[in-house]
């Protein structure tokens, strides 16, 4: 018996130590070690400023590198549209570490500029983040005017159309815009599904420009002139909607007088009734709701003396659906 008993131990023993040693062996069958991490950096325009001097756009800028690892040298560009280009060279910044210069662009007839600014154009590092490398700075020769954008910022089903409990509404809204001659423009939104009541939506920014779209906006000395309708779509087609009222809204034409934005609402409004008129003749779809108004080139002034937004918020409503609008309207320059 203790003999046996030997034996029997010796054996398990031996079974251990082979599972011992395959199990390294079976690990590297499995798969590769993983790789060391590697620390990389991250380039970024943290500061920048565009000003005129002489004949000339002054910008001074600063780049980092927020990253954990060192960048090697890379190329930062400037692109103020027109011509306005150029590019320098940036040293190679260990973690943390910026540089800065300064230089300057000839300036077009423009006396504003959009520059855009960025860091590493030719991606030659490999950082962490490589989306933001894009940094934006208006440059503003006095007295340049006031440059402004409009956008649809969200919108509230308060009491969606017919019997909440049958079905749920599918609103789009169309869009008029007008300001300076040449600049009148209409869209359709893209057509929101199943909104009932208390419902808020919000807009993408792709879907939200209604007027100055663009990074620099555009200029309002007589005011801006809007015409918003809402619709629920049922069985018409959108962009027959949206080529009649654009036809009509066109007729209303810019604001151009001295008396500047009253004037224009007064005719506008009278349009774009006769408009409505004429597209509820044939169109499937349901009229929810229509504003037509303008901001006047005095008010603009005086409520965004200098870049800042603020937010205007419309009902429109029918006679068994009731929605409210927010738009933002901002002073880009």
């Amino acid at each position: 018996m203790p003999m046996t008993r030997f034996r029997r131990l010796t054996a398990l023993t031996a079974v251990a130590g082979a599972l011992a040693m395959a199990s390294p062996a079976g690990a590297m069958i499995d798969g590769d070690p993983p790789e060391p991490t590697v620390d990389l950096p991250d380039l970024k325009v943290s500061a920048l400023a565009v000003s005129p001097v002489g004949g000339d756009w002054s910008i001074t800028w600063t780049v980092v590198n927020s990253g954990a690892g060192s960048a090697a040298a890379s190329t930062i560009s400037f692109n103020g549209g027109g011509g306005m280009a150029a590019s320098r060279s940036v040293t190679s910044l260990a973690a943390g570490a910026s540089r800065s210069g300064s230089l300057t662009i000839p300036r077009t007839a423009d006396c504003y500029v959009a520059m855009n600014v960025t860091a590493d154009s030719g991606k030659v590092v490999k950082e962490t983040n490589e989306t933001n490398n894009p940094r934006l700075a208006f440059g503003v020769l006095p007295p340049c005017p006031a440059r402004y954008r409009v956008t649809a910022y969200s919108f509230k089903a308060l009491d969606e159309s017919g019997i909440d409990w049958s079905g749920s509404d599918e609103p789009y809204w169309v869009f008029n815009s007008v300001g300076t001659a040449g600049t009148a423009a209409s869209r359709a939104s893209q057509v929101f599904g199943g909104i009932d009541t208390d419902d808020t939506q919000y807009f993408a920014p792709v879907d939200s420009c209604v007027w100055g779209c663009g990074v620099a906006g555009a200029p309002a000395p007589f005011g801006i002139g809007l015409s918003v309708q809402l619709w629920e779509q049922d069985l018409g087609h959108v962009s027959e909607t949206l080529h009649d009222t654009a036809s009509f809204f066109q007729q209303a034409g810019p604001i151009l007088t001295a008396a500047g934005a009253p004037p224009w609402v007064g005719t506008a409004t009278s349009t774009m009734g006769k408009a409505m008129d004429f597209i509820l003749g044939w169109a499937e779809d349901d009229l929810l709701g229509t504003n037509t108004y303008a901001f006047d080139a005095a008010g603009l002034a005086a409520a965004l003396p200098a870049r800042g937004g603020f937010s205007d918020t419309r009902i429109y409503q029918s006679d068994d659906a009731r929605y409210s609008l927010t738009m933002q309207v901002t002073r880009v320059i």
